[in-house]
């Protein structure tokens, strides 16, 4: 696939602990939000990145912070679909939605008025499931999540599966 033309404006929503995180991680070229509300669920930190995001964006793409395993290709793969008109692409994993999700920014009305809790965009993407462009994947990453210390074990599985390491 060749590379795709996308000019980003990242922004990273923190919310518990924002101090700690912002200063125990690399946030360079990130414009750092603190979502002051996060105790509200997921959809909070949502909205506060879809409402920072600047006018002359095309759209938004959501990755969560305990998902460390999506890689560049999946990226990639998504902002394929977005760049030929999709209106939500994401990740589908043996028909399991995964990250990154790709929301064109005709959406953001209902991104910022329509989502609750700690489902985020879930709901959203479930009614409108026929504006989503699925990117087939055999790669399992797209799904996993870290909630718990006994996830670090399904994540150790998958890197020696996938003969990869990480740094600590």
């Amino acid at each position: 696939m060749g590379e795709l033309t996308w000019n980003f404006d990242p922004i990273l929503v923190l919310g518990y602990k924002a101090h700690c995180i912002s200063s125990a991680i690399d946030t360079g070229g990130f414009k750092i939000v603190e979502n002051a509300n996060w105790d509200r669920g997921m959809s909070t930190s949502l909205r506060k990145g879809v409402t920072e995001t600047p006018a002359r964006s095309t759209g938004f793409m959501f990755f969560l912070g305990d998902m460390p395993l999506v890689g560049p290709s999946i990226i990639r793969e998504v902002l394929k679909k977005a760049e030929d008109g999709a209106s939500i692409a994401a990740p589908v994993f043996k028909c399991r939605r995964g990250f990154p999700v790709y929301f064109n920014r005709n959406w953001a009305p209902q991104l910022i008025g329509n989502v609750e809790g700690d489902r985020g965009a879930r709901d959203l993407i479930e009614s409108n499931w026929q504006d989503l462009s699925p990117v087939f994947t055999e790669d399992r990453g797209v799904t996993m999540d870290v909630n718990e210390e006994r996830d670090l074990a399904r994540i150790k599985s998958y890197l020696d599966e996938e003969g990869l390491e990480i740094g600590v």
